[in-house]
C-alpha cells in the first residue's frame, strides 16, 4: 500500500519559518543529489575518553530522533521545487534579498543583524538559511498567491484592532450566575472597592491576583460581547453580567484610549502590513491543502515509513515520481541539521555510563520506573483513587514530544535517572530549608504597587512625584506613564505580591519593612530601580507547617537533588578528555592534563588534540 506524507500545516512568515529542507535538486538522471559534490565525511564522529564513537551509530541515533521529520522537509522542498519548474516560476536573489530587507524593516534592525540573529536561532549558516528557509518560503507565496485573496473588509477589521480605539478595564469572572449577580451588586455600590472584589471572588487567576487587572481591550480582537460591553462604559462605571461559555463577566472602564492618529502615509504602509500579514496567515490555513496537493500531482510514496516498501526498495526512503531520495542522503541530512545536537547527547551518555561503572553501579528498571512515577506526579497525573497514572503520562509525554515510549526513556529518562543515582545519599533538607519554603509557599505576602526605572535619575523625579502625592490612584498614574516593566505598567501599578525567599532578598526585605500606605525609597535591582507602595499585607494559606511537611520536603528534596546533579554532571563533564569532530572542538580532561604535566602521555589523548 502506498503511503502519502502528513506534511505538517507550516508558518510560513520568514521571522518564524523553520523549515528543516534538504540541500537536494532534481537531476536529469530523476534522482534526488545534491546541488553541490558531497562534503567527505569521517568515520569517527567522537573521541570520549578513549572510547570512539562512529558516524554510523550518530546517523541511527539521528534517523531515529529526527528521520520522519527530516524527509518529510526534503520532499516538501522537492515539491516545490517540481511545482515552481512546472509553473516558471523563479525566485531570483534580488527576491530574497528583498524578501530579508523587508522583515528586517519589520523589527527595525538592518538586514545583516536580522540575518545574523536568523542564522544563529536556525544553527545555520547564510547560505543554508537562504535556500532552506527563505527560498521555500517565498516559492510558496508565489505558487499560492492565485488562489489567495484579502479582503479589505478584513485589513479594516485588522487596522482597528490595531491603531482603533481602546478600553482599560477592571474584570471579575464568575463561574455561578446567582453569585454573579450578587457580585454585580456590590461592585456598582461606590462604597466597594472593584479590586478587592476582584482578587476575593474572581475564579481567574491570572486577573484575580492583580485585583482584576488586564490589558487594554481593542476592536476586533475579544468576543463580541464584551467588546459591546466595555465600549459602552464611560471611566468608573461597571458593565452588566457578559455570559460566554458558561463563564459571567464583569467589567470596570478606568480609561479612554482614542483611536492612535496615524498620517495618510503611516495609514497606507500599516495597511500594507496589514495585508501581507493576513495574506500569510491564509496561507499558512491554505498551506496543507496546496501540499496535499502536490503530493497526489507528483506521485509521492513514502518507503520509510512502510516496512514492505523499504523491503521491496532497499535505501530508498521515498519516491517523488521517478525521483528518489536515498536513505543514505536522509541520514546525511539528519546529521547536517540535527549530528551535533544528538552528538552532545551520545557523549553525555558515554560520560554518565563510565561514571556509573567507575563507581560500580547500575540503572534499573526499578530507577526508570520511578524516574517516570516522578515526572507522573509532578504533573498531576493522578487517578481518582490517588495512584500514579504512569500509562497516561506516557500516553501524553509522547505525543507532545513526538517520540516513542523508548526514546522517551532514552533521552529523558535515563540521564535523570542516572545522575540521581551518582548523587544518591548526598543531599540533605534542613529545618532551615523546611522553613523557607514553608513562609515561600504559605507565608504571609505583600501586596504592593511598583513603578520601575532604567535611570536612577528618572526614578528620583518619579519618586518626588509620588511622595507630594501618596495616593494610590495618583502613584497608578504614574507606573501607567513611567514604568519600563510591561505588567506594572498596564496595570496600573499591580504586580503579583511579594512572598519571602523567592530570590530578590534585598526587594523581599524592603517590602516586609513597609507599613501599610507607606512609599518605599529607591530599590537598586541589577540595572534597573523600584518603587513600592505598600497596600498591606496577606493573611498565610496555612498556619500550621505539619500540615503541609510532607509535600515541602519531597519538593525541597527534588530541588536540591536536581543542584547535586548538575553540579555532578558539571564536574564528570570538565574532567572529561573529548574530541568533538562534528563540531571542531577539543577539552582535554584534568586527568589528562595532570598526567601531561608529570610527562606521561595519556593514551585517551587524540593526536588531532590541541596542547595544553
Amino acid at each position: 500500500m502506498r503511503r502519502r506524507f502528513r506534511l505538517t500545516t507550516f508558518t510560513f512568515s520568514i521571522a518564524t519559518a523553520f523549515l528543516t529542507c534538504s540541500n537536494a535538486f532534481a537531476q536529469n538522471n530523476g534522482s534526488v543529489a545534491p546541488n553541490q559534490a558531497a562534503p567527505k565525511t569521517i568515520d569517527v564522529v567522537a573521541v570520549v575518553n578513549g572510547q570512539k564513537l562512529t558516524r554510523n551509530k550518530l546517523a541511527k541515533e539521528c534517523l531515529t530522533r529526527f528521520g520522519e521529520q527530516v524527509l518529510e522537509n526534503m520532499v516538501y522542498k522537492q515539491l516545490i521545487l517540481n511545482a515552481c519548474q512546472e509553473n516558471k516560476i523563479v525566485i531570483t536573489e534580488g527576491d530574497i534579498e528583498n524578501e530579508l530587507a523587508r522583515m528586517a524593516q519589520r523589527f527595525r534592525i538592518t538586514k545583516e543583524q536580522y540575518v545574523q540573529t536568523m542564522t544563529k536561532r536556525l544553527n545555520t549558516d547564510v547560505g543554508k538559511y537562504y535556500r532552506d528557509v527563505v527560498w521555500p518560503a517565498l516559492a510558496l507565496r508565489r505558487l499560492a498567491a492565485p488562489r489567495i485573496k484579502v479582503d479589505p473588509a478584513d485589513i479594516k477589521k485588522r487596522m482597528d484592532a490595531k491603531f482603533g480605539p481602546r478600553v482599560q478595564v477592571q474584570m471579575i469572572v464568575l463561574d455561578d450566575q446567582a453569585k454573579a449577580q450578587q457580585i454585580l451588586t456590590a461592585a456598582k455600590d461606590p462604597k466597594n472597592d472593584f479590586g478587592k472584589l476582584a482578587k476575593d471572588h474572581s475564579v481567574d487567576p491570572a486577573t484575580a491576583s492583580i485585583r482584576g487587572r488586564m490589558r487594554p481591550i481593542s476592536l476586533n480582537a475579544f468576543e463580541p460581547e464584551v467588546e459591546n460591553a466595555v465600549f459602552k462604559l464611560q471611566p468608573g462605571e461597571v458593565s452588566d453580567i457578559v455570559s460566554i461559555k458558561n463563564q459571567f463577566l464583569i467589567f470596570k472602564c478606568e480609561r479612554l484610549y482614542a483611536a492612535a492618529q496615524l498620517t495618510n502615509e503611516q495609514a497606507a504602509m500599516q495597511e500594507k502590513l496589514v495585508e501581507r500579514e493576513l495574506f500569510d496567515e491564509k496561507l499558512t490555513a491554505e498551506s496543507g491543502s496546496i501540499m496535499e496537493e502536490l503530493q497526489k500531482r507528483y506521485e509521492v510514496i513514502n518507503v520509510y515509513n512502510d516496512p514492505k516498501l523499504r523491503t521491496q526498495m532497499p535505501g530508498v526512503a521515498a519516491t517523488i515520481g521517478n525521483q528518489q531520495i536515498k536513505v543514505r542522503d536522509l541520514s546525511e541530512e539528519c546529521i547536517a541539521r540535527h549530528g551535533k545536537q544528538v552528538l552532545e547527547g551520545e557523549i553525555n551518555r558515554e560520560l554518565l555510563t563510565s561514571a556509573l561503572n567507575e563507581k560500580q553501579l547500575q540503572v534499573s528498571q526499578a530507577d526508570i520506573d520511578a524516574e517516570v512515577d516522578r515526572a507522573a506526579d509532578a504533573y498531576g497525573y493522578i487517578t481518582t483513587d490517588g495512584k500514579i497514572d504512569r500509562e497516561k503520562w506516557l500516553e501524553f509525554v509522547t505525543q507532545q514530544d513526538g517520540v516513542t515510549v523508548d526514546l522517551y526513556v532514552r533521552d529523558a529518562v535515563w540521564p535523570t535517572a542516572a545522575l540521581k543515582k551518582l548523587v544518591e545519599g548526598s543531599v540533605e533538607v534542613t529545618q532551615e530549608d523546611m522553613q523557607k519554603a514553608f513562609d515561600a509557599n504559605f507565608g504571609r505576602r505583600v501586596e504592593v504597587l511598583a513603578i520601575v526605572c532604567n535611570s536612577d535619575r528618572q526614578a528620583q523625579q518619579v519618586w518626588k512625584m509620588a511622595s507630594q502625592n501618596q495616593s494610590n490612584e495618583f502613584f497608578g498614574e504614574l507606573a501607567s506613564k513611567y514604568s519600563v516593566e510591561p505588567g506594572s505598567r498596564e496595570n496600573f501599578g499591580q504586580v503579583p505580591p511579594i512572598a519571602m525567599h523567592g530570590g530578590r532578598p534585598q526587594l523581599e526585605k524592603i517590602a516586609f519593612g513597609l507599613k501599610t500606605g507607606e512609599l518605599s525609597g529607591l530599590i537598586n535591582v541589577g540595572q534597573q530601580w523600584i518603587i513600592l507602595k505598600c497596600l498591606g499585607q496577606t493573611e498565610p494559606v496555612v498556619v500550621n507547617p505539619e500540615e503541609v511537611k510532607s509535600d515541602l520536603y519531597k519538593d525541597i528534596l527534588e530541588k536540591k537533588t536536581r543542584i547535586s546533579m548538575n553540579k555532578t554532571f558539571d564536574k564528570i563533564h570538565t574532567e572529561a578528555q573529548i574530541d568533538n569532530f562534528l563540531a571542531g572542538t577539543t577539552q582535554t580532561g584534568r586527568a589528562a592534563r595532570t598526567a601531561n604535566k608529570s610527562g606521561v602521555v595519556p593514551t585517551s589523548r587524540s593526536p588531532f588534540s590541541r596542547k595544553p
